[in-house]
């Protein structure tokens, strides 16, 4: 086995590495349309710094938001939360997630919030809410730190085993060619950063510690493992790896000098299992208020039926195993082969001892039995697998140990390396922008389609509104707003990078230092006085709901039920009165208000609708559709000077609406600026090539231009997505008519 040579790594190291991830935090980061001066379509495939996603981002940010802002974790009045009408029988919302990253992310989101108080102070029209754009910023910020502080600690592991130069290729070339890096920058506040970070921190103190008899060890071990699964509860595999390791030790050492007793074994075993619960009692404590059970129902629900299937059926089964490793979509060895090398490194001999590569592989199998019995993923990557991606660099460098030992072998090796990050680049420009998050084909079609990227949209590799790109358009003076994108956050990232690397490099030289702050009796005590403190502020802020407030939102989730039923029947009147009932019971949602503005509109009782739309956003001033249908009233009431910049902020934040482009087109053909109308009108088109309604518009506004050829190419349009009405009617004389000579 190699070992380290006690050197710190050169400053020149430590630079190129940070300076790597900074080139890719501007390049990947997609900041959003936080401005109007900012074209539309620049931004690309959803994501962004300041758009939060429904599902589990806004779930594990919500934790953070609701005990800090209303001291409570109901989060029925989160304005990003998918689920804020699924109720459980406790009276709370749904929550699947876990608050692990709450914890992670409080000093940074307490960093956002006095600027958010700073601005505000200044004058600046910037709520100290949790939704304004220096949280966004905040958490952002976090979630790469937490990724590169990851990389170090595997930097460094590695060091001691395989050498610096081996350590550093392995562990930044495994992270830029894996789904990992997609969500370091694109999709931010999901937990896979701050997962990576810990599972790093675990496999530290696991590789530090295996061999001690000292029971204060195993606890730190177990305290590391806690936390751990605090974000993410699938990381629970790496309690394999520690029951194997401890296992496979005792029978190697069983008859040496040094052998432990069983007796001795067992109780560190314990006081592992101990700390590990102690860290996890916030989260069980959690769950049994919130859905009533200490233990996501859901997750017991999926794994247990998706097990039954998966068992009963050995074909189906076979089908799952190939499709983890060899699928078109996802699979491992076709989406990140060098996930997949670092699975073979660990089933051969190398730098790496076997007692280590054992408990790897074992940890990894009961990961991928986890994944057999789970659903598949539908977001970027086989994400379940990042809880192995600290295992996967363990492989990858033992495989490349061997590799490079000779000179052919390792060349042909750094090639294959820098194939495979140059193709996950190439991946994630192309995902949700040229290609479907759900093609069943996705990573093949993205390699082979590399060629046209390259060659025929080379705009494409600068992903989507990255620093750069934006950099390159023309603007007025900057604003406040651009400052906090284009100044705050970059120079908040690079400030951070160089905090991680000034540790990471202090931590290498004075480890005595290192080691008296991180004493395993200050770990554990400090630990579980904390994990104290927080079971105790998840009691207070998840109290048993009475009966009377679970009873009155069932009855709210039954008149929006029933109002959606009436809605889609056309049965306006009773659709209305439901909706009311449900906003007399629940005043502070912004659902009913925007179902109610849906039924006065499609009665066109626009003023009323205005109304209920109004009520809406002030409960919810960004929703993209209260924005949307806002503002196309308006603009049918007439207001055309209010309804255009609510437009303009329903674009920013949600720019692939064609409606809404529709909507401010009419806005500009009011205003007597047909050349504005005619771009909206081309935008929404682009954004949905089969948006008939955009073409018939399109096409009568070229008539009026007198612009005959492009008329009659999107009348044509119209027509062959199946439009007839009074446009298209008279649209059809029009353009059977003789051209008017100006």
């Amino acid at each position: 086995m190699l070992q380290d040579s006690g050197k710190v790594m050169s400053t020149k190291k430590l630079f190129l590495i940070g300076g790597i991830f900074y080139l890719l935090f501007l390049l990947l980061t997609p900041l959003g349309l936080f401005n109007d001066w900012i074209p539309p379509l620049t931004h690309s495939g959803y994501y962004s710094v300041k758009t939060v996603d429904g599902g589990d981002d806004t779930a594990y940010y919500s934790y953070l938001r609701s005990l800090f802002f209303d001291g409570d974790l109901d989060f029925i009045d989160e304005r990003y939360y998918a689920h804020v009408n699924r109720f459980n029988s406790t009276g709370y919302v749904f929550s699947n997630w876990q608050l692990g990253q709450a914890v992670l992310y409080l000093p940074f989101f307490i960093v956002g919030h006095f600027f958010a108080l700073l601005y505000s102070a200044l004058g600046y029209p910037i709520k100290a809410d949790g939704y304004s754009s220096p949280y966004f910023v905040a958490t952002t910020v976090a979630s790469a730190t937490y990724l590169f502080a990851g990389l170090m600690i595997m930097c460094r592991v590695l060091k001691k085993i395989v050498g610096e130069r081996i350590a550093i290729i392995a562990s930044v070339s495994l992270w830029m060619a894996s789904p990992l890096l997609y969500y370091t920058f694109i999709r931010q506040r999901m937990a896979h950063t701050t997962e990576f970070f810990l599972a790093a921190l675990f496999v530290m103190a696991w590789l530090h510690y295996r061999g001690s008899n000292k029971k204060l060890h195993h606890a730190v071990m177990g305290a590391s493992l806690g936390l751990l699964c605090l974000v993410r509860l699938i990381n629970a595999n790496y309690g394999v790896l520690y029951i194997v390791d401890v296992v496979f030790l005792w029978f190697a050492g069983k008859g040496s000098a040094n052998s432990s007793k069983i007796t001795d074994t067992l109780l560190n075993t314990l006081y592992f299992l101990a700390m590990f619960l102690v860290f996890l009692l916030p989260q069980f404590v959690a769950w049994n208020q919130l859905n009533g059970f200490i233990i996501s129902p859901y997750l017991v629900e999926t794994l247990h039926s998706q097990a039954i299937e998966t068992s009963t059926s050995s074909t189906m089964l076979g089908s799952k195993l190939q499709d983890l490793f060899f699928s078109a979509k996802w699979g491992l060895a076709v989406a990140t082969p060098l996930w997949f090398a670092g699975f073979i490194g660990l089933l051969i001999p190398g730098p790496v001892s076997k007692s280590i590569r054992v408990a790897s592989l074992a940890s990894l199998i009961s990961l991928i039995v986890v994944m057999l019995s789970f659903v598949e993923s539908d977001a970027y990557g086989n994400r379940y697998f990042i809880a192995a991606a600290v295992l996967f660099t363990i492989g990858l460098a033992n495989l490349m140990g061997r590799c490079f030992r000779n000179k052919v072998m390792g060349y042909a090796t750094i090639v294959f390396i820098v194939a495979c990050v140059i193709s996950q680049y190439l991946m994630i420009v192309q995902y949700k922008v040229v290609l479907p998050y759900n093609h069943p084909h996705f990573s093949i079609e993205a390699i082979s389609g590399s060629f046209q990227v390259f060659f025929n949209h080379p705009l494409l590799l600068l992903r989507s509104t990255n620093f750069f790109r934006l950099m390159g358009f023309e603007h007025e003076e900057w604003d406040y707003v651009d400052g906090i994108y284009l100044l705050m956050l970059p120079l908040a990232q690079f400030a951070c990078v160089i905090g991680v690397l000034y540790l990471f490099r202090s931590s290498m030289q004075n480890a005595s230092v290192l080691k008296k702050i991180l004493q395993p009796k200050s770990v554990v005590v400090m630990g579980v006085l904390a994990n104290l403190v927080l079971v105790g502020v998840v009691g207070i802020a998840a109290p048993d709901k009475s009966e009377h407030e679970i009873e009155k939102r069932a009855t709210y989730k039954q008149f929006l039920s029933t109002g959606d039923a009436f809605l889609a029947e056309g049965n306006f009147e009773s659709a209305q009165v439901s909706f009311n009932k449900a906003s007399d019971i629940m005043p502070d949602l912004w659902t009913p208000y925007f179902k109610n503005g849906i039924v006065f509109g499609s009665q066109n009782k626009f003023k009323q609708a205005e109304q209920a739309y109004r009520k809406g956003l002030e409960v919810y001033p960004d929703h993209p559709s209260l924005l949307a249908n806002y503002g196309a009233t308006l603009a049918v009431l007439g207001k055309i000077d209010k309804a255009e910049p609510v437009l303009r902020a329903a674009i920013r934040q949600l720019p692939n609406n064609p409606s809404t482009y529709n909507s401010l087109a009419q806005v500009y053909l009011r205003k007597k600026k047909p050349e504005k109308a005619r771009d909206m009108l081309l935008l929404a088109v682009t954004v949905n090539p089969d948006f008939a309604t955009g073409h018939a518009n399109l096409a009568m506004l070229y008539a009026m231009m007198n612009q005959r050829n492009q008329a009659k190419f999107h009348f044509g349009k119209a027509l062959q997505l199946g439009l007839r009405n009074s446009v298209t009617d008279n649209l059809h004389k029009i353009l059977q008519s003789p051209l008017k000579k100006r």
